[in-house]
């Protein structure tokens, strides 16, 4: 049971004294139990390389999975510059799809970003219209806003509850909802803003 590799004080192991002792059959058993046995040091390499062996498989993303990964930095990138989802998508396009590298340059110039990559600077769209298709929401505003004629009939006073407006469907977001909120600062409630992802998705 004695280690096969000890080394004595002349470097010796068990089997090179066993052949300078003229022992060959020893010898020979030693030096074979050497080449059949695990030296300590190749024993850990080992074990590192099956505790790699163990780890989670590597997998790439499906071209599927890539589609929904894309749409969904096209649809950030429109919001974040309210411009439209084509438009979104050459700037991202012209800047290797990187939002960091776009937003650098839109905000050092828009319209020479704009200009590069090949597209028209978009328009602010008209208010009560959402950004990316300048379509009028279909969903029925909860707030009566054809009763205001003026901004001097609006009228507020210090109890009022301060309420977040959704910018898709133009509706007050319930104060017990936690609004999306986007790095440009535009609010959205929750069901508009699944369903407008949920259907940009489904079009990829």
């Amino acid at each position: 049971g004695g280690d096969l590799f000890a080394e004595n004080e002349n470097k010796d192991t068990p089997c090179d004294c066993a052949e300078k002792q003229h022992h060959k059959e020893l010898a020979l058993n030693l030096e074979s139990q050497m080449v059949f046995s695990r030296d300590p040091e190749t024993e850990s390499i080992e074990a590192e390389y099956a505790a790699l062996d163990k780890k989670e498989p590597y997998e790439g993303l499906r071209p599927q999975d890539l589609r929904k990964l894309k749409d969904m930095l096209i649809v950030e990138s429109a919001d974040m510059l309210q411009a439209p989802l084509f438009t979104a998508e050459a700037l991202l396009r012209a800047h290797d799809w990187d939002r960091e590298k776009l937003l650098e340059a839109w905000m050092t110039n828009p319209e020479n970003c704009c200009q590069r990559s090949g597209v028209q600077m978009p328009t602010p769209p008209p208010s009560g219209y959402n950004a990316w298709d300048t379509l009028p929401s279909p969903r029925t505003p909860r707030t009566t806003r054809s009763s205001i004629t003026s901004p001097d009939e609006i009228s507020l006073s210090p109890g009022d509850i301060e309420t977040t407006m959704c910018e898709i469907c133009m509706c007050n977001i319930s104060i017990f909802e936690d609004p999306v909120d986007m790095p440009c600062g535009h609010e959205f409630c929750r069901a508009c803003w699944e369903g407008f992802l949920n259907m940009k998705i489904q079009e990829g």
